[in-house]
């Protein structure tokens, strides 16, 4: 009788494990395909690049590709000249401070929206602007790049290994 409810108890239980698993998966997947482009990640940003760096203080190092921007030149803003983001002459995205290779594109009249391959440090840097604003940014080594056709509709950040 003890095992028969033992028994009972423990498929209920099994069952309610494979409920919860297949409704965890199917809530992720929906979340992933929900954001598969860069105007569809919208305020995630934040806390996708928070983990990041917090995985990366861990001793987890991700290599990560995302819509990237060099600010064009003259928009008046005295804020960092790179974040994450699609519009170069928008002004508006997640600051980051690289460390680029050579020939990486610098800051002109018209900015740069580039996809950018590489990882975060785990380091930040102190930035100064005109206006005594301090921001510290989170360090990100970029080892490659390529300008973004897409706009907007370039892929979302996402961690590729």
């Amino acid at each position: 009788m003890i095992f028969s409810l033992f028994f009972k108890l423990i498929s209920k239980l099994i069952n309610l494990k494979k409920i919860l698993l297949f409704t965890l998966s199917i809530s992720i997947a929906s979340i992933l395909v929900a954001q598969s482009t860069f105007a569809e990640f919208g305020d995630s940003g934040q806390i996708w690049l928070d983990t990041r760096v917090k995985n990366v203080q861990k001793g987890i190092k991700e290599q990560v590709e995302m819509p990237f921007v060099v600010i064009s030149t003259g928009w008046g803003c005295t804020c960092p000249d790179y974040y994450m983001s699609t519009e170069a002459l928008v002004g508006t995205g997640l600051y980051l401070s690289p460390i680029t290779p050579k020939g990486f594109p610098v800051s002109d009249s018209l900015g740069y929206s580039l996809i950018v391959k590489g990882y975060f440090t785990g380091k930040n840097k102190k930035f100064i602007g005109d206006d005594s604003i301090i921001w510290l940014v989170p360090q990100f080594k970029i080892t490659s790049w390529e300008n973004n056709e897409a706009g907007d509709n370039a892929d979302a950040p996402t961690v590729i290994k």
